[in-house]
C-alpha cells in the first residue's frame, strides 16, 4: 500500500473544508493563527513518516494534555485509586459542563472533561507540589522525543484570565470534593493551565499516538509507558476523547482520539500507526474541522475502524 500517495490524497481532500470552522475566541493567545494552515502526520508500523501539510507549525496542546496527564496519574496511584476520584463513563455534555458534577455527587465523570482534568492535576500537585508541571512536561518531551518542547507562556497568561468556566468548577471541586480545603486551588489550576500551554506540532503528536498506538513502546522499541496505562489511555480516547461527539465520531472515523482547542487532534489505532492532524478551525464541539474530515477520509482508505 501506497501510504505515501494516501497521505497526500488526505491532504488534498482537507482543503475543501478549510472554510469550515472557527478559530477559538475565548482564548485570546490563539486567536493569531493562519486560518489556511493544516496538516497531517502518520507513522508506519515500522517508524517511517509520511506527513503532508504544516507538520512543524507548533500550538498549544490543549486539552491533548489530559491524556497524559492522566497517564502521569496513573503512574503515580494506580487505576483504582484513581477511581475514587473520577469517574470513566462518557459524557453527553460538553467538556467544561458544569451539569456533570452536580448529576454525579462532584465526582467528574471521566478525567478528559475539563472538571476530570482539574482532579487529576490535583492529585499530581498533591504528590509532587510545583514540580508537577514539570513532570508532565518531562513525560510528553520523552514520550515525543523532543527535548525542545516548551510552555508557550503567552497563552497561559491569556488562558488565566479566561478561565472562568474552570475556576468556577475547581471551586465546586473544592467545596464538596474530592479537592481537599488545604490547597490553594489557583496552585492546582496553574499545573492545569500550564499543562495544556505546551507547544507541539503534528510530528510530535504523531509520535505520540505511535507510543500509545504500540502498547506503550516508542519507534525504537523502548517500552516507556506500562502497556495496560496505553490500553486505558486508548479506550478512553475511543469513549470519551472528542466529548459529546465521542459517539458519532467512533461511528465516522472509528479510531480512539484526543482533540484540543489549539487545532490538533491526536489518534490511537490498533494498526500500530501514529496518527496526528491539525487544523485550528473548530466544530462547535471543539474539534477540528478539517482534522476530522481528513481522518474519516484515511481511516476508510486504510481500513483502520476498530469496531
Amino acid at each position: 500500500m501506497d501510504l505515501e500517495k494516501i497521505v497526500q490524497e488526505t491532504y488534498a481532500y482537507g482543503e475543501k473544508y478549510l472554510d469550515q470552522g472557527n478559530i477559538v475566541d475565548y482564548i485570546p493567545g490563539l486567536k493569531d493563527v493562519d486560518p489556511k494552515a493544516y496538516g497531517l502526520a502518520l507513522i508506519d508500523e515500522d517508524g517511517n513518516f509520511y506527513e503532508a501539510g504544516a507538520i512543524d507549525t507548533r500550538y498549544t496542546i490543549m486539552s491533548i494534555t489530559k491524556v497524559f496527564l492522566y497517564i502521569l496519574a496513573l503512574e503515580t496511584y494506580g487505576l483504582e485509586e484513581l477511581r475514587k476520584y473520577v469517574g470513566l463513563k462518557p459524557s453527553s455534555k460538553a467538556f467544561n459542563s458544569l451539569l456533570d458534577l452536580q448529576l454525579e455527587d462532584n465526582i467528574p465523570v471521566n478525567p478528559y472533561v475539563n472538571a476530570g482534568a482539574l482532579t487529576v492535576s490535583y492529585l499530581l500537585y498533591k504528590k509532587y507540589g510545583a514540580k508537577a508541571i514539570d513532570k508532565v512536561l518531562e513525560k510528553i518531551r520523552t514520550l515525543a522525543e523532543n527535548e525542545e518542547i516548551d510552555i508557550d507562556e503567552e497563552v497561559v497568561i491569556t488562558s488565566e484570565h479566561a478561565g472562568y468556566a474552570n475556576k468556577a468548577m475547581i471551586f465546586s471541586l473544592q467545596n464538596k470534593g474530592p479537592i481537599s480545603k488545604d490547597v490553594d486551588v489557583f496552585d492546582v489550576l496553574s499545573v492545569y493551565n500550564r499543562a495544556c500551554c505546551i507547544r507541539v506540532s503534528t510530528r510530535d503528536l504523531a509520535k505520540l499516538s505511535f507510543v500509545l498506538s504500540n502498547d506503550g513502546k516508542n519507534r525504537n522499541g523502548v517500552q516507556l509507558i506500562d502497556p495496560d496505562h496505553a490500553r486505558i489511555s486508548r479506550t478512553l480516547m475511543a469513549t470519551c476523547g472528542t466529548y459529546d461527539y465521542s459517539g458519532d465520531f467512533a461511528v465516522d472515523v472509528g479510531l480512539g482520539a484526543k482533540s484540543g482547542v489549539g487545532g490538533g487532534i491526536m489518534t490511537s489505532t490498533k494498526a500500530g500507526l501514529g496518527l496526528a492532524t491539525y487544523g485550528p478551525k473548530l466544530d462547535s464541539r471543539g474539534n477540528s474541522v478539517v482534522g476530522i474530515e481528513m481522518l474519516k477520509y484515511i481511516s476508510e482508505k486504510l481500513n483502520l475502524s476498530i469496531y
